[in-house]
């Protein structure tokens, strides 16, 4: 499985943390960004894995690291907007418990899951 790198930021008082998963010989396999909207709650933003490395199991490793340092940090919940022609991802984030939670004027979803017990 791949190594994880996490680098956490602030730009113009924006808290967000990019983790990029590499592999054995340094080279790319995917990335995550997470952005913290306030004190509750996060969102995941712009999950890429590369398409050689699909179905491997990445993204999930991404989205539960994700979900982790949300929890940690104390986020109640975590969301994230799927694209509205996208199921493919939408069903892989209901795979991985998120649910509906909105539907944006423009047809994208929003969905989020709960980090406490």
């Amino acid at each position: 499985m791949p190594t994880l790198l996490r680098l956490d930021c602030d730009i113009d008082g924006n808290e967000e943390t990019k983790i990029v998963a590499i592999d054995s010989e340094l080279q790319f396999v995917g990335t995550v960004g997470l952005q913290y909207k306030h004190l509750r709650s996060a969102n995941i933003r712009q999950l890429y894995v590369d398409t050689a490395r699909r179905g491997q199991g990445i993204g999930v490793m991404l989205v539960q690291e994700c979900r982790q340092i949300a929890r940690n940090g104390g986020c109640e919940t975590l969301g994230l907007v799927v694209d509205k022609a996208n199921d493919k991802a939408r069903k892989f984030y209901e795979k991985l418990g998120f649910a509906f939670a909105y539907q944006y004027d423009n047809g994208d979803d929003l969905m989020t899951i709960g980090l406490r017990a």
